[in-house]
């Protein structure tokens, strides 16, 4: 004590600084739960509060007259989802598996402005906790038919993840259906 009184009011200042650049300030940053995605060659990911439950692969009842990008429909415990073909609605080219039916692929029940939907996709690499931060601005070649379903990008396991955002995709498709 007694030295610090002796010490120059600079000196005690410039020690105070010192202290408090080496402290680790704790920010509590919001993370979000994120289902990460194969379709075709590119991972896609969308956030788990619009992923209502991932489903086993699994082949939907075909239906009459309906456009290319639906499969079908399902019974998901006695509801009906129609099932929707994610490649053929993003424009994406399909998997490179021609051998495998696309029914043996995994189907992300999405839920967007009270309507239910089987998403085809490739297959679900993860579910993930995904800070915030970590979210990046949309790539700038993006193409234009994509700019509005996409929410930004991340990295995951040094790959770029597109993040999709459900709602305005699926209000897109459903009017295009009209």
């Amino acid at each position: 004590m007694e030295q610090s009184m002796n010490q120059d009011p600079i000196e005690e200042l410039l020690e105070l600084r010192r202290r408090a650049a080496g402290e680790v300030v704790d920010v509590d940053e919001p993370h979000f739960q994120i289902v990460v995605f194969r379709l075709g060659d590119d991972l896609w990911a969308m956030r788990g509060g619009q992923v209502r439950e991932i489903l086993p692969p699994m082949e939907p009842f075909f239906v009459p007259g309906c456009p290319d990008s639906i499969e079908g429909v399902i019974n998901v415990r006695g509801d009906i989802a129609s099932v929707i073909r994610l490649d053929l609605v993003l424009g994406c080219r399909p998997d490179n598996e021609t051998d495998k039916p696309a029914h043996s692929n995994s189907i992300l029940l999405g839920q967007s402005e009270g309507m239910i939907t089987g998403l085809r996709v490739g297959e679900v690499l993860d579910v993930l906790e995904l800070p915030q931060s970590a979210i990046l601005a949309p790539p700038s070649n993006l193409s234009e038919s994509l700019r509005p379903f996409v929410e930004g990008a991340f990295t995951y396991r040094e790959s770029p993840v597109t993040l999709l955002d459900l709602v305005p995709l699926l209000s897109r498709f459903r009017t295009s259906l009209e």
